[in-house]
């Protein structure tokens, strides 16, 4: 008995199937490590709660200024790449971002001598800050106080309330402060990773979803 056997091959299908395929994958483990980034994050209220060095940082705002928010995720489907983190957004989070991840040092700004927006000398300064990202005003007793209104006031995202909120006299305050600003001293972020175990988390999750993905395509 003669059997002839003839196979054809189109490689182009294949190959198409494959980066088919494989963009999928990459989509689906963007998504998964985008997900985990952001869950390992916890919200506080208190801006002066931070979380210990060596894990995630807390999110203390919901604005453009929140940490959580910013993660996000892209798929490059011309090169078949992937990448997810923090996007840098004008108002926003500018560098801190990357100073949690990696650890460093962020300058902070002073006024050049003692006057209204100088939180040293001045009996009242930023307490805290409300749901729309503007710092609120409160009296300044301590020391303590003072380290916190400077912290506050540094925070990338947040504002001065504007002339309509405020009133007149703080909002001049407001102008008179940033026209007289000079250096004060850097303030130090130690390791707090959130992107790096999000991805070693999530190893075991992302290898299999390219399993199959030839065939499911």
């Amino acid at each position: 008995m003669k059997l002839n056997v003839k196979l054809n091959f189109d490689a182009s299908k294949v190959e198409k199937a494959a980066r088919k395929g494989c963009i999928t994958s990459l989509r689906g483990a963007a998504a998964y490590i985008y997900k985990v980034a952001r869950n390992s994050i916890r919200r506080r209220v208190n801006p002066d709660k931070a979380s210990p060095p060596g894990t995630p940082p807390y999110a203390h705002s919901t604005g453009i200024t929140d940490i959580k928010k910013s993660i996000a995720f892209k798929v490059d489907e011309k090169n078949m790449t992937a990448v997810v983190g923090p996007v840098h957004i004008k108002g926003g989070l500018g560098n801190v971002a990357r100073l949690h991840e990696f650890g460093g040092t962020k300058e902070t700004e002073k006024s050049k001598k003692p006057m209204a927006g100088d939180w040293d000398t001045t009996k009242a300064g930023p307490v805290a800050i409300n749901k729309d990202n503007v710092i609120v005003f409160g009296k300044l007793r301590s020391d303590k106080q003072r380290a916190r209104a400077w912290r506050i006031s540094s925070m990338p995202g947040v504002r001065y309330a504007n002339k309509k909120e405020q009133g007149l006299v703080r909002y001049r305050a407001k102008m008179r402060k940033e026209q007289a600003i000079q250096k004060k001293g850097t303030l130090n972020y130690p390791e707090r990773p959130y992107m790096g175990p999000a991805l070693q988390k999530s190893q075991e999750k992302i290898a299999p979803m390219w399993r199959n993905a030839i065939i499911s395509n």
